[in-house]
């Protein structure tokens, strides 16, 4: 009958919906495994933000990504901001807020404005940019602590579905492994520039990119 063919003319297309977003699902999957296997290499956090957040763009329909890093509770925190939409000057600020309230918040600990160093990617903002109308915030979780904030926002209302927030929860777990990674290979790399320099007779001071000292050798 007609009411058959047309159920299952109904059918087959939410057959071919389903198996589409499970297949997507899978290149998805497998885009972040790629992902991660290469940024265990990397040398620094803000190399490690850069290769998670542009596998991001790729999976996510945002137009703005945030990501605020702070491996080590005394020492600065890095908020790198990728814009690829129209963003307001305004609206980037809010979301800047809003990403160190909810890293506070979960934290527990403070975290002053003139402790985070900003990098900002992509697209300069906008006077007359769209607002964000949707937002998603995931922790970056380590042994049991926050390590900084995993962010999206979009200008569309209702941007992100369920399966895509479910995904930004695995990526910002994978995230924070790596993190946790690096930062005990580079706290290995301290102390081994500390025993290299403890011997020297003439001063020595190092810092790093925040321009806080990592080795201090007063001779």
């Amino acid at each position: 009958t007609v009411e058959t063919a047309l159920e299952e003319i109904a059918l087959r297309r939410e057959n071919e919906k389903l198996l589409a977003e499970a297949e997507r699902r899978l290149a998805a999957m497998k885009g972040m495994i790629e992902v991660f296997v290469g940024a265990s290499a990397l040398a620094t956090y803000g190399d490690v933000v850069d290769a998670v957040t542009a596998f991001v763009e790729q999976v996510v329909p945002l137009d703005v990504s945030a990501t605020l890093v702070r491996a080590e509770p005394s020492r600065p925190a890095t908020l790198t901001l990728r814009l690829r939409g129209a963003i307001a000057d305004a609206d980037l600020q809010r979301l800047n807020d809003e990403i160190l309230e909810r890293y506070r918040a979960l934290a527990g600990i403070p975290l002053s404005d003139a402790d985070v160093l900003v990098r900002l990617s992509g697209k300069g903002p906008e006077a007359n940019g769209r607002p964000l109308a949707s937002r998603l915030f995931v922790p970056l979780m380590s042994e049991g602590r926050v390590t900084g904030v995993l962010a999206v926002a979009a200008h569309d209302a209702n941007a992100f579905s369920q399966d895509e927030e479910r995904m930004l929860d695995v990526l910002g777990s994978r995230t924070a492994e790596v993190i946790h990674g690096l930062r005990v290979k580079i706290e290995a790399e301290r102390r081994r520039m500390n025993s290299m320099v403890e011997g020297m007779a003439d001063g020595l001071i190092m810092t790093d990119a925040s321009g806080e000292v990592v080795v201090d050798n007063a001779a």
